[in-house]
């Protein structure tokens, strides 16, 4: 997703399933090459039937697009049933 330079924005996410998921934000220079990554949040899926995870998160003075990813591991299941971005 295209972002603003050095700005604040809000993620979230709509979960569902039976997993500990790990949230992931990955960072990318206009010429697509990465920036970084690193952890914006972690949560326990299952007890609840979804789980909506929102975290604001401030992009880097050379960054040009976001990525969010939603890892699991070992025997689980992750539905996103919706995911936004948006500048606060």
């Amino acid at each position: 997703t295209a972002v603003r330079r050095s700005t604040q924005y809000l993620a979230e996410l709509q979960l569902q399933g039976h997993a500990f998921v790990h949230i992931m934000l990955f960072e990318y220079d206009a010429a697509g090459m990465l920036l970084g990554h690193h952890l914006i949040g972690e949560t326990a899926l299952g007890k609840k039937p979804e789980r909506v995870f929102r975290r604001r998160i401030v992009t880097g003075g050379s960054t040009a697009f976001v990525r969010i990813a939603v890892e699991h591991r070992g025997v689980s299941s992750v539905r996103i049933r919706r995911a936004s971005l948006a500048a606060l």
